[in-house]
């Protein structure tokens, strides 16, 4: 997740076409979790125009500073209103908000005024608004994972936790916001108040119920040793293991079970899967510890090359 600023110039925002496609660049740049805030000029020439509005009334308006600024600010103005309409238009939610609005504050002087403190609580509230941040692991194939769409070539979350996850969401009229993490680190950071829930293939321990809240299971996977498939006849039992390459998902329930079912293995541990898959296919792994589900996923995608011990 980033906090973005972006600024674009009169030119960029000069008609009612180019302001939808600024809305639609930033939509199909931004990736999930995004806080994007936008800084935006008047719509083209429409300063000048207003300086001209002005001269109409009297050849020198700078001698009225206060009404000069009260009159261009009124550019900016047309340009967030319009720009804000063009992203809700798009399924996006925003807010347009003034200097004032946004806890800005400048010096006396009109026409020439000093930017002296920024307060951006209210930003912040308007960023934090509307959204539910999930936490996750993302590469747990059936669970959480993403999926190439091969019609646009781009990725998509996948997965029955996240689809969960986006129904509550929905549900309750927010936007989902996926924080992708390390596996080990999501209890910590929905007891840190970083992320508000986790939607994962988390075991409930006893020792996890003791800090935070577990909804009724969902699904109950079966815990299998996945081997590459020309090991498949030898590697069948734990005695068959010894002194071979185990893995396992950092803070996972396989990292538990690889410590004590497998005490003379020589244990593996690492925070992605997709990466032990990988380990296990070229030989840097002799085994690795699975949830059956997610092992199934492997092997399908990878035809011949693993399978289940």
């Amino acid at each position: 997740m980033a906090l973005i600023v972006k600024k674009f110039g009169g030119s960029s925002v000069g008609s009612t076409e180019k302001i939808m496609n600024v809305a639609k660049r930033i939509i199909e740049e931004k990736k999930p979790g995004d806080q994007i805030v936008m800084v935006v000029s008047a719509m083209g020439d429409t300063t000048d125009d207003l300086i001209e509005l002005a001269k109409g009334i009297n050849s020198n308006p700078s001698q009225y500073s206060r009404e000069m600024d009260m009159l261009l600010t009124t550019g900016e103005q047309v340009s967030i209103s319009l720009l804000t309409m063009a992203f809700k238009s798009l399924g996006q939610k925003a807010i347009s908000l003034t200097g004032p609005m946004v806890g800005m504050r400048t010096n006396s002087v009109h026409t020439k005024g000093k930017i002296v403190d920024i307060k951006p609580s209210r930003v912040r509230k308007e960023l934090e608004k509307g959204k539910i941040v999930v936490g996750a692991s993302v590469g747990f194939p059936p669970y959480e994972f993403y999926y190439t769409n091969p019609e646009t070539g781009k990725e998509e979350l996948q997965g029955f936790d996240m689809k969960l996850a986006q129904a509550i969401a929905d549900e309750l009229g927010v936007e989902m916001v996926l924080a992708d993490q390390s596996f080990a680190g999501l209890i910590t950071a929905l007891r840190a108040g970083d992320i508000d829930l986790i939607a994962s293939g988390m075991a409930i321990k006893p020792e996890r119920e003791e800090v935070v809240s577990f909804s009724h299971p969902y699904y109950t996977g079966t815990q299998i040793m996945m081997v590459r498939a020309e090991d498949y006849d030898t590697l069948t039992t734990v005695e068959s293991m010894t002194g071979k390459r185990v893995g396992a998902q950092m803070g996972s329930l396989q990292a538990g079970i690889l410590e004590e079912q497998f005490p003379n293995a020589e244990p593996q541990m690492m925070d992605t899967i997709a990466l032990m898959v990988q380990d296990l296919m070229t030989g840097s792994l002799d085994g690795l510890l699975l949830t059956d589900t997610v092992a199934e996923t492997y092997i399908a995608h990878y035809e011949g090359k693993l399978a289940i011990s």
